[in-house]
């Protein structure tokens, strides 16, 4: 009366709601409901790993879930928190590492390209002031754009709710530091473009870079996490 394959769904069925309703209850119980959600939030770290370190995206989302694991375990013998706050901390210091890698990187291929090639932001070398450089490039500089990112989202975020507008007064105020500091730049051998005069495309790329990271970390509402974690 009924095909074969209707047969198998509904024992498939049965046996996965009496697996997954105690299972569930457990999981509850123990306070491990947040636990699928640090691994999602985890994954853009394994993925911002996986691309500094050239290592496949897979078998780096497993090594910072376990790592993660790990320190959840650690974090359970020597702090009286519920799991489930240690699972939230886990989860939003995970994300906020992945963005500040990803930011790094943005800045550190740009600026590469820039100082390489000529791309972006015009033709200019870095000097010697910024310390160590990854081909042209000072390291400062990934960190710069990652925490300049951050700053100025927060900064935005006190005084706008609308995603669009955040995201302008960010890159406004980006876009503004570099303006007061390009005059000075030269001076204090941090760079110095071709000519003396950063070009057009110079403010033109770093709004559109700025435009890139600023609307990643809305989408990802990093800021806002970060703040209930310290609340």
């Amino acid at each position: 009366m009924f095909d074969d394959f209707f047969i198998r769904a509904l024992f498939a069925g049965i046996g996965i709601a009496l697996i997954t309703g105690p299972f569930g209850c457990f999981i509850i119980w123990r306070r491990f409901s947040f636990f699928a959600g640090t691994l999602a939030h985890s994954a853009l770290l394994g993925v911002t790993m996986a691309v500094f370190f050239d290592i496949n995206i897979a078998f780096a989302v497993f090594l910072i879930s376990a790592a993660l694991a790990i320190i959840l375990l650690k974090l359970q013998k020597k702090t009286k928190l519920p799991n489930d706050a240690l699972l939230g901390l886990l989860a939003h210091a995970s994300l906020a590492v992945g963005f500040v890698i990803l930011g790094f990187l943005t800045g550190m291929i740009t600026e590469i390209l820039g100082v390489q090639r000529g791309w972006i932001f015009g033709d200019y070398k870095y000097g010697n002031a910024l310390g160590y450089k990854i081909l042209g490039v000072p390291m400062l500089i990934g960190v710069n754009w990652a925490l300049l990112t951050i700053i100025t989202a927060a900064i935005a975020q006190q005084f706008y709710e609308n995603l669009f507008m955040r995201i302008v007064i960010g890159v406004c105020l980006m876009i503004f530091l570099d303006l007061l500091i390009e005059p000075i730049a030269p001076v204090l051998d941090f760079w110095a473009f071709e000519g003396g005069n950063a070009p057009l495309q110079n403010y033109i790329d770093w709004t559109a870079v700025a435009i890139f990271l600023q609307s990643i970390l809305d989408e990802l509402e990093i800021i806002p996490l970060i703040a209930n974690v310290l609340l």
